[in-house]
């Protein structure tokens, strides 16, 4: 992903707020505050609590100076950098690429499931592209996304 992107990774240490100076201390003080202002509502789904945390989070940064330079805000910044940024390329295609055989009634196994794909594919070994959200088979270049379980 680093080489897809073009970033070199920099690494902190987990719970070691000391590298990354004041931004732990600001980040725990926020969550505190938003989490305190969320106890007396009420959601009747999980979307309308991420809408209103994604609204009090970009509240913050609107009223939050940023740490090395005080006369600015957290958005400002932000704002400063988003325009600074490269254009972003094709989005990064992360899958896990496994072979697997194709059954002579035409099905696959993956993980105690089986899968059907198409006939064309019987007795042959093809290609599944595991996703996090979809599963994909390539046979002599064709991708078939979401073959279905049986």
């Amino acid at each position: 992903m680093c080489g897809h992107y073009l970033f070199e990774p920099e690494f902190c240490n987990v719970a070691s707020g000391w590298e990354k100076g004041v931004v732990e201390k600001n980040v725990q003080n926020r969550r505190w505050q938003i989490w305190v202002a969320a106890a007396d509502k009420r959601w009747s789904t999980l979307g309308q609590l991420n809408d209103w945390l994604a609204q009090r989070c970009q509240q913050s940064w609107d009223e939050m100076a940023h740490p090395e330079w005080p006369a600015t805000t957290i958005a400002e910044i932000l704002q400063d950098e988003r325009r600074r940024q490269m254009r972003m390329p094709k989005p990064f295609d992360g899958y896990v690429e496994q072979p697997v055989q194709v059954s002579a009634t035409n099905l696959i196994h993956f993980q105690r499931n089986r899968y059907s794909v198409p006939t064309p594919h019987a007795h042959r070994v093809v290609s599944l592209h595991i996703h996090p959200e979809v599963m994909a088979i390539v046979a002599d270049g064709v991708v078939h996304v979401s073959p279905t379980q049986t």
